[in-house]
């Protein structure tokens, strides 16, 4: 049987990315980023994630998207870890469009979700204006 931590402690597997220190608040920034970008976009069926989950249940998959270096080199990679992201958090399931458990157009809303997280990371690096 397998027991997860409790919310907020992060379990650390061997080539996993962790950061201490300074890094913490920009790791903690990018897992805030895919987690809004998931729940905006919504790929999965409305009726899952309406009755069975709170609001942080992107948080987990975030968590493993942003500790996956692949998901800063470029927006493929970005997807890359995103669908390994989305395997892992729903074994068995294809990712596949309309299979009860994503929507439809499943292909188009993972490209959102990771055009969002890379615009809001370099909106978040621009210095701001000066008036």
């Amino acid at each position: 049987m397998t027991t997860q931590p409790p919310r907020g402690w992060s379990v650390c597997e061997p080539g996993a990315v962790t950061t201490s220190g300074d890094g913490e608040p920009a790791l903690r920034a990018e897992v805030a980023r895919w987690s809004a970008a998931l729940r905006e976009v919504e790929v999965l069926e409305p009726w899952l994630t309406e009755s069975h989950w709170d609001e942080h249940y992107w948080d987990d998959v975030a968590e493993q998207v942003a500790d996956d270096p692949r998901s800063r080199a470029d927006a493929r990679g970005a997807r890359d870890a995103l669908e390994d992201a989305l395997r892992r958090a729903f074994p068995g399931a294809s990712l596949v469009s309309e299979n009860g458990l994503y929507r439809d157009r499943l292909g188009e809303r993972l490209d959102r979700v990771v055009g969002l997280v890379v615009s809001r990371r370099s909106a978040d690096r621009r210095p701001p204006r000066s008036w």
